[in-house]
């Protein structure tokens, strides 16, 4: 006996099986992950090289991590963080 095989699983349909939100909370938390692992591999990193190069990922991880958020807030996904207080507003 073979093993099966996902072709089987292939249909004609035009909808999509997952919600856009659902794929976009994956995403955003693969790259949470990826920080994290991007993290713990500059930390216990014994070249300074490595060390950069893992930074660089990560600072280029929250780049999109940024706008991730961004479009959670956009589609009313996910609330608004509170912002400061606009200081440069006179308060009488």
């Amino acid at each position: 006996m073979y093993p099966r095989t996902f072709d089987s699983d292939l249909t004609n349909s035009n909808i999509a099986p997952f919600s856009d939100k659902l794929m976009l909370f994956h995403a955003g938390s693969l790259f949470a992950a990826a920080i994290s692992y991007y993290g713990t591999a500059a930390i216990y990193s014994m070249r300074a090289d490595i060390a950069m190069l893992c930074e660089k990922a990560i600072l280029d991880d929250l780049l999109v991590y940024g706008s991730f958020g961004k479009l959670m807030i956009m589609n009313n996904w996910m609330e608004q963080p509170p912002n400061a207080d606009d200081r440069k507003i006179i308060h009488n």
